[in-house]
């Protein structure tokens, strides 16, 4: 609660003083566009927050007033229009941002869409192709989900987990982290997803499955999109691009895995879709050299991260976004808070460090 007292009060001195507008405005002379990424828009943040990754959710009402205060100070424009003003090197005379979505949820039709739609305000969606029209999940909805059930359910639910992990040939040092009782859910599931290989994690969720109960309902949550919602979406003026065939890391990925990811997916979606496919999201906003090559190969124009920085050498395959949840900009207390979003957007959070992500290692 200090802490969010102290970045509200900041957050509300820096707005006050200008200070915001200012590093916004330096921002867009350096052509850094303002494109904003959500995962899950959800009816009830409490009730979806209870299964799922609580930052990849924003509740309606959240959605609307972000969305609006947005739409207040910049212009929303597709992302066509966007990547066409940085490829010119046209600087719009009031600022422009546009809105994207990550992974393709069921949720981004039956929620965003008639939001943005009734708003006027274009958006993209970003889809995992192997997922659409099934019943499977994202590997990480799916391990959180079941950690954090087993872990409610077991009765010795260190010593469960630690068993099972064992089991899935995971490493002994890594079963300690990954047991520890102190070790928040979300962080339990990033534990997973960064240290162990797919083999480990295919066992693992295999084990989980037979000693977790979950209820469809909630298994339903997570769907995908399918072909026909995609369909009427992109008949609708949405934009669809790719975010690879199965959402795998790509820079823990060899050569020939990430040229069928990004090949796959494009042209799967150009099959259905009959239409272009031209830009791509990186899966947790990662690339490196060989991924970064390999999306030019695969012929997509432009390609979108979620670091605060492009590349110099290649700014149309490396294009930040704002990866923007519930309580993104909230004051101590919940609510809504203008000036911390505005502080959000126009970068004065951003860490003064470089990016810690070390994209160049092969």
């Amino acid at each position: 609660m200090l802490r969010k007292i102290a970045k509200a009060g900041a957050a509300a001195g820096i707005h006050r003083l200008g200070v915001d507008r200012l590093v916004g405005v330096g921002r867009r002379i350096q052509n850094v566009p303002l494109v904003l990424s959500y995962h899950r828009v959800v009816e009830n943040y409490e009730r979806s927050a209870v299964h799922s990754i609580s930052p990849m959710l924003v509740s309606t009402q959240k959605f609307e007033a972000q969305l609006d205060w947005i739409g207040r100070h910049y212009d929303f424009v597709g992302l066509d229009h966007l990547a066409q003003v940085l490829e010119s090197g046209e600087r719009p005379r009031r600022p422009i941002a546009t809105v994207t979505f990550d992974d393709g949820y069921g949720d981004s039709y039956y929620h965003a869409f008639p939001i943005l739609k009734r708003k006027g305000i274009p958006m993209t969606v970003f889809v995992v192709t192997d997922l659409v029209g099934s019943t499977g999940l994202q590997v990480h909805d799916e391990l959180h989900l079941l950690l954090t059930t087993g872990m409610r359910q077991w009765r010795y639910p260190a010593q469960q987990l630690a068993e099972l992990a064992a089991q899935a040939g995971i490493e002994p040092g890594i079963v300690a982290r990954l047991s520890a009782q102190d070790v928040a859910p979300f962080a339990r599931t990033r534990l997973c997803l960064e240290l162990l290989q797919h083999a480990q994690i295919a066992q693992l969720l295999a084990l989980l499955r037979a000693n977790v109960t979950v209820t469809t309902d909630t298994l339903a949550e997570f769907h995908a999109l399918t072909w026909e919602m995609l369909n009427y979406m992109a008949a609708n003026g949405v934009t669809i691009g790719s975010h690879t065939k199965t959402h795998k890391l790509l820079v823990n990925e060899s050569w020939n895995t990430i040229v069928d990811e990004l090949k796959g997916s494009r042209s799967e979606l150009e099959s259905r879709l009959q239409r272009p496919i031209h830009h791509f999201a990186y899966p947790d906003g990662r690339f490196n050299a060989d991924s970064l090559s390999a999306v030019a190969l695969a012929g997509f124009r432009y390609a979108y991260t979620t670091c605060m920085h492009m590349d110099r050498k290649q700014p149309l395959l490396t294009i930040p976004r704002r990866v923007l949840w519930e309580n993104t900009c909230v004051d101590p207390f919940g609510r809504f808070s203008p000036s911390v979003l505005s502080c959000q957007l126009n970068g004065i959070f951003d860490p003064a460090a470089r990016c810690q992500q070390t994209h160049w290692a092969t």
